[in-house]
């Protein structure tokens, strides 16, 4: 439901308690609608956006230029980080519709932009499950090991 006025008010008349706490139970009651749809921008300063009624999962801007997508209580798990001192390269995540690919596309202002996939400690990069390994210069190939 909207805020909405409850009561059309004429010059001169006078505010009853029942009128007063009408308005004011209203704004209350609907609190949520204060402000929605937006019209503007709105800046949440670094606080969380929660985004399921469990609480356990959130967006937020924990830094500048730095975003971090909590799910299940894990932070961590996602985060965008556009610390560079002048950003111009990023990923686009493209989906695909019935019978085409999705892709992960490079995206940039500037001529070229590579993708650089680096995993932690010693993991691998794997694509269907099989390990990543350098065959020849700029040449990457599937190959299982046993």
């Amino acid at each position: 439901m909207a805020v909405t006025k409850v009561k059309t008010w004429v010059t001169d008349e006078v505010l009853s308690t029942t009128d007063l706490n009408a308005e004011s139970d209203n704004i209350y009651n609907n609190q949520g609608s204060l402000g929605w749809p937006r019209t503007a921008a709105a800046s949440l300063a670094g606080q969380a956006l929660t985004l399921d009624s469990g609480g356990n999962s959130d967006l937020q801007a924990s830094t500048n230029n730095l975003l971090d997508l909590q799910l299940n209580s894990a932070s961590g798990l996602f985060s965008w980080d556009g610390t560079a001192s002048t950003p111009i390269n990023g990923m686009d995540w493209i989906a695909g519709a019935s019978g085409t690919d999705v892709q992960i596309s490079a995206n940039s202002t500037g001529s070229n932009a590579s993708i650089n996939v680096v995993p932690k400690g010693t993991g691998q990069v794997k694509i269907s499950g099989n390990h990543m390994v350098l065959v020849e210069d700029n040449v990457i190939a599937a190959r299982v090991f046993a």
